[in-house]
């Protein structure tokens, strides 16, 4: 249930930051079609108000066009993130993979190991 509510909370989160990154394009296109429908259907003023009335409905249909496409996008955005972790820690443990193989497998990996602590040892001057 924990990760149902978090996956929502980043979902909404998520969300909000789509409308706010684009709210001037989606706006401005809204006004483009609501222009665009008063034109369309301007008369000669005999019918200003239901011009209006349908100029700000094709306003707002737009916008919610624009907020169902942002409904639709974010969970792609949220498993491109969460695709990116995975991959970055997947890359990581396969690094970490390859150098312990490749220690592991070296030969006289032991004797290289007591060569250098005896070396270090040397230095200090416990051993001569």
């Amino acid at each position: 249930m924990r990760e149902f509510l978090g996956y929502y909370k980043r979902f909404g989160k998520q969300f909000l930051l789509e409308c706010g990154h684009s709210w001037r394009a989606e706006v401005y296109s809204s006004l483009l079609a609501a222009v665009a429908s008063y034109l369309i259907t301007k008369t000669n003023d005999k019918n200003a108000r239901t011009t209006l009335e349908i100029t700000f409905l094709s306003a707002g249909i737009v916008l919610a066009a624009f907020a169902i496409a942002h409904i639709f996008r974010v969970p792609a955005l949220l498993d491109k993130e969460r695709q990116a972790k995975e991959d970055t820690i997947t890359k990581e443990f396969g690094d970490a993979k390859a150098e312990i193989t490749r220690l592991t497998q070296e030969p006289d990996i032991v004797v290289k190991v007591h060569a250098v602590f005896w070396s270090s040892r040397k230095g200090e001057g416990g051993l001569t």
